[in-house]
């Protein structure tokens, strides 16, 4: 392993102290709520003044008229100007998304990355700005770590990263003395026993087509990515491909032993939905996330206080006390002392801003500096979009306020923004399939893990097919174009491939 890629492992495995600690500091954060933005300072006004910058932001979201107020008061104080453009980036899918030429800065969904990455358009963050450091300082951890140094360096600002969590009916659980999973062994067991501690209820997890390869993903990840290495997918010093890899097999076989204690009704839903079958009282256990207005269509009911006719737990995804190791090619157990070791998958939703490398430093600067202010406004007023509590800053944990088409109710709010907290700062973080067209590898894995799922495929011809399909792509592509958009988004240097 090279000195960069220990340094890597390194960061993403050290937690930044403990929950309590984080929720203490950004308590002092939470109270500014609700104020006036600050004015900027005005040596910060004179290194930005007259520069012309160009946004570029999802159209998707809807939020250019909420953005306007900000972006005027801007132009305003700088004296610069700013031209705003909405992209469907859902029909980019496979190329690089086109960005206008004149653009500076994006607001992308993290999807994209990888697109962005391959096409070198994202730029460092060394700018040696005060401001831009503290947010960047303010990323959490593993996140940070993660996703967010293409090549090493500093160049993508995460505003929103949603992380799958596991949801419970706790009241049922605690009659039944039973506790909430730690591994996947133990949530089998209450997927097994499910009659027992929730009679007549469900247990549910996003087996829809959209998003099943994503949750397979993030079901083996832990078992896949051992602490000593960063080759999840491919292998990063050849580009071969890993998805056949025992780890993965065992995955793919845990999803077929679980299949028979989930409602059939799984292979058709969403994470935010699965959520809703236990807020609406049907479900005892499930996978998900809170619902997204990009994701879920609007229900225009609010769980409020409560949900039907109990509590309701969350916790992170479940750990491994085991991992395998490929260059043993054998399973490496893992103390238990400090618990299961987990991998947190993230990048199947969410966004990030990113400025152009193509840009001048002034400009870098300016979009910069304009988007700090379009964030700080966003923060402030009284309704922030919906899709930006999906929490990845540090200094905005004791302030998100709850989304009403969340789908949690108020008492389990705050215990959902600690869990994503703890999966995000004290655990690896990895990316959902971070490669160049990403959705053409996407789509192979999701139509074998359908296979395993609904046809009884043998785990080893479904992920095997997936490995021939995965090659033909990479040579298709350029087996070293690929390898090295991987390794950049891993925050490594690129290679020369024999």
């Amino acid at each position: 392993m090279t000195r960069q890629e220990s340094s890597v492992v390194g960061g993403n495995l050290n937690a930044v102290g403990t929950l309590l600690a984080i929720l203490a500091a950004a308590a002092v954060c939470g109270g500014c709520r609700g104020q006036a933005t600050p004015e900027q300072p005005p040596e910060e006004i004179s290194a930005v003044r007259g520069v012309r910058t160009h946004l570029t932001i999802p159209k998707e979201l809807s939020f250019e008229e909420q953005i306007a107020i900000p972006v005027s008061e801007w132009e305003t104080s700088t004296g610069g100007t700013c031209a705003v453009t909405e992209l469907d980036f859902a029909g980019e899918a496979g190329d690089s998304p086109r960005l206008p030429g004149e653009c500076t800065i994006v607001l992308a969904p993290l999807s994209s990355l990888p697109e962005l990455v391959d096409a070198g358009w994202v730029a460092s963050m060394t700018l040696n700005d005060d401001a831009l450091d503290a947010r960047w300082d303010d990323v959490m951890e593993g996140l940070r770590n993660g996703m967010c140094r293409p090549g090493g360096e500093p160049g993508v600002l995460p505003v929103s990263c949603p992380v799958l969590a596991c949801y419970y009916r706790s009241d049922l659980l605690e009659a039944a003395g039973k506790s909430p999973p730690e591994t996947w062994d133990d949530y089998q067991t209450l997927l097994e026993t499910l009659p027992d501690w929730a009679p007549e209820m469900a247990a549910v997890e996003p087996w829809g087509e959209e998003f099943r390869a994503s949750l397979f993903l993030a079901r083996a990840a832990s078992l896949a990515l051992h602490p000593d290495s960063l080759s999840l997918y491919l292998d990063i010093q050849t580009g071969e491909p890993l998805i056949a890899s025992e780890a993965f097999l065992r995955s793919l076989a845990d999803m077929q032993a679980a299949s028979p204690y989930l409602d059939q009704a799984s292979l058709t839903l969403g994470p935010g939905e699965c959520l809703r079958e236990v807020t609406e009282g049907r479900a005892a256990l499930a996978i998900g996330l809170p619902a997204s207005p990009t994701r879920d269509v609007p229900d225009s009911t609010d769980a409020g206080e409560g949900t039907a006719g109990g509590t309701i737990g969350v916790c992170p995804l479940p750990g491994s006390l085991s991992v395998f190791n490929r260059e043993t090619g054998e399973w490496s157990d893992l103390s238990a002392e400090s618990g299961p070791y987990r991998v947190t998958l993230a990048g199947f939703e969410g966004y990030a801003v990113c400025v152009h490398a193509g840009a001048t430093e002034p400009q870098q600067r300016a979009s910069w500096n304009l988007w700090g202010m379009i964030e700080d406004d966003l923060q402030t007023s009284g309704e922030p979009p919906a899709w930006l509590p999906g929490i990845c800053r540090t200094s905005r944990l004791a302030g998100a306020r709850r989304s009403p088409m969340s789908g949690l109710p108020a008492s389990t709010w705050q215990a959902h923004l600690e869990v994503a907290a703890k999966q995000l700062t004290s655990t690896r973080v990895a990316a959902d399939l971070p490669l160049p067209q990403r959705q053409r590898f996407r789509e192979p894995l999701g139509e074998q893990v359908t296979r395993a799922l609904t046809e009884d495929a043998s785990p080893e011809d479904a992920l095997q097919a997936v490995g021939d399909e995965w090659i033909e792509l990479i040579e298709e592509l350029g087996r070293q174009r690929v390898l090295n958009t991987y390794r950049a988004c891993l925050g490594l240097s690129p290679v020369s491939l024999p």
